[in-house]
């Protein structure tokens, strides 16, 4: 038993269709923006933290510590502690 719909219920169909879609749209796009703008604070939060900590190690003392490889952040921070 099917349902027959007449053309007007059809368009209305249709309408509330395209209205369900589009709402859909902005709400997918402003959580991908609300996500966007946290990954973007969680690393200007992270970089601002890196950046204090370099800048409390005595950049000479970095220099003059022979390293046989780029020193990773963590090696930095060992060498920051041991002073």
């Amino acid at each position: 038993m099917t349902l027959k719909l007449t053309k007007e219920q059809k368009i209305e169909l249709i309408e509330h269709l395209r209205d369900l879609k589009q709402a859909h749209v902005k709400y997918l796009q402003s959580v991908a923006s609300k996500a966007a703008l946290r990954t973007e604070s969680k690393v200007h939060k992270r970089l601002k933290k890196v950046s204090m900590m370099v800048r409390s190690v005595p950049i000479q003392e970095v220099l003059n510590c022979e390293w046989l490889h780029t020193p990773t952040m963590a090696e930095i921070r060992k060498f920051a502690r041991n002073l």
